[in-house]
């Protein structure tokens, strides 16, 4: 959702809106840990029967973590806005991917966090660091607009 919603506006020097409480603590997972925590658990017997939890990246806010991108992007300024509960339903009226993210507004509207230090402990899976992937994210952009 932030890779949509907030980094191409920000980056574009655009106001970006997002669906949440802006100052919520949130976990946030890279898709590169993601994929990293399922390799290791498919491999190991010791995945099976128990819930687990990819590490975090961050636990900051999403505002924080705009704020961090834009620093890193060299912005001096950014704008960023909580979407009101109708623009979201609205987008979700008309667009398939944030169709079902109004059912899922709990996890965005109260600090929502998750401690994946058990895979990190059992499988050695560690979180990429905030500021490589938030690179990578500035990084990509201007491939994407070049």
């Amino acid at each position: 959702m932030f890779n949509l919603l907030v980094a191409p506006f920000v980056l574009a020097g655009e106001p970006a809106q997002y669906p949440a409480d802006l100052d919520a603590a949130h976990s946030w997972a890279y898709p590169g840990d993601v994929a990293r925590t399922l390799v290791a658990l498919s491999r190991d017997d010791r995945a099976w029967g128990r819930p687990w939890h990819v590490p975090a990246v961050s636990d900051l806010s999403v505002r924080a973590i705009t704020a961090r991108l834009a620093e890193l992007a060299g912005l001096a300024d950014h704008q960023l806005i909580a979407m009101s509960a109708l623009a979201l339903h609205n987008a979700a009226l008309v667009d398939p991917i944030t169709s079902g993210v109004p059912e899922m507004q709990y996890l965005s509207q109260r600090p929502f966090l998750m401690d994946g230090s058990r895979v990190t402990e059992t499988f050695g899976v560690t979180p990429t660091p905030l500021d490589a992937v938030l690179t990578e994210t500035v990084e990509s952009f201007h491939r994407a607009v070049v």
